[in-house]
């Protein structure tokens, strides 16, 4: 009885995998992905993975928002070779059909509404780059959206945990005086990001990603369960240096959200005790890494060179600055209550 009671939970984890792949095969049967587009599903889910490594990475804070030009255009670029496929696949395959929820109507309503502020934008230049990285975006979760989740998680999720592992890889290295590249910071340690709050709400994102593709992981010593030990481990350890604590707090929420979801079944609950105590060491190590980190003290300091010349560039500072902004967006609102300032313009016009 109690063999049996303890192999329940892995029963249901039995089950939960057969009836994906099941999913996966009713996906090929309905022409979502049959003979004729899997090609281009295959090389939809690459595009994906590509973009989710490479983007966080090439964000050249020496340049900021001159660096912002050739990602926005890199991700419209993107965006449109995905579209093309993706309809490439649907005059293949006249069976396909597209996967539609309610929340694409309201991004399609919002990203209309972003385009009409061009006509009073105060300033249109910002509010075209800005456009084109909102609608390329758009685009690219429209396409995520069509793909099957099997291999959103066999490649999509390992792109963005490495690259969250390097991301904050990278950001220890400066908190131990060492820059690995040759980026800018106007607060360290920021990695490949202009501030160390951009960097830690992004790790934000990927910090319980990584931790659920651990616990999700059968084996201790797989590969996928090694690379979210490493991106949970190095990505917790990057935001608890940071000291940031609007990031702290959204972690703390989603941590929070999380474990009321997955204990609301009792078989989750089941399987994620279970999965917890295979991977007990991984994650007691992991958690030593990273509050051990909060104990060591930064090596950067305000005198470097590289530094030094950005003092004029530090969009966050002090609490002052952050009283200006809620001033300024406060007049925005008085001298534009209707239409608004323009998508994207705010920046530029109020700051």
């Amino acid at each position: 009885m109690v063999d049996e009671q303890q192999s329940s939970p892995q029963r249901s984890f039995d089950q939960s995998q057969q009836s994906n792949t099941e999913a996966f095969s009713s996906a090929q049967a309905d022409g979502v992905i049959s003979a004729g587009n899997n090609s281009a599903i295959y090389t939809l889910t690459g595009l994906l993975a590509l973009l989710a490594l490479i983007l966080p990475l090439i964000f050249w804070p020496s340049l900021y928002y001159a660096a912002s030009i050739p990602r926005q255009v890199l991700l419209a670029v993107s965006a449109g070779i995905g579209l093309f496929i993706l309809s490439l696949g649907f005059v293949i395959n006249r069976k396909a059909s597209l996967h539609w929820h309610p929340v694409f109507a309201l991004i399609a309503g919002l990203l209309i509404w972003s385009a009409l502020s061009l006509f009073w934008s105060q300033d249109p230049g910002s509010s075209r780059l800005a456009l084109m990285q909102f609608g390329a975006l758009m685009v690219l979760f429209l396409i995520a959206s069509q793909l099957p989740e099997q291999l959103l998680r066999r490649y999509l999720i390992p792109a963005a945990l490495l690259a969250a592992a390097l991301v904050a890889l990278v950001g220890i290295c400066q908190h131990f005086g060492w820059n690995p590249l040759p980026v800018r910071q106007s607060s360290p340690p920021a990695s490949t990001f202009l501030n160390k709050n951009y960097a830690a709400n992004y790790l934000d994102l990927l910090v319980p990603v990584a931790l659920l593709t651990l616990l999700a992981e059968s084996r201790p010593t797989g590969w996928r369960a090694l690379l979210g030990a490493m991106a949970f481990a190095l990505g917790l350890g990057f935001l608890f240096i940071s000291q940031t604590r609007g990031s702290w707090l959204g972690l703390f929420v989603a941590c929070i959200a999380l474990i009321v979801i997955y204990l609301s079944d009792s078989q989750t609950k089941a399987l994620l005790i279970q999965s917890a105590r295979r991977h007990r060491y991984t994650l007691l190590l992991a958690l030593v890494f990273a509050i051990g980190l909060s104990f060591t003290e930064s090596q950067v300091r305000p005198d470097r060179e590289d530094l030094a010349t950005l003092v004029s560039m530090t969009p966050d500072r002090s609490t002052g600055i952050r009283l200006d902004m809620y001033l300024n967006a406060s007049a925005g609102i008085i001298d534009n209550p209707l239409l608004g300032v323009g998508y994207g313009a705010f920046a530029s016009g109020f700051l």
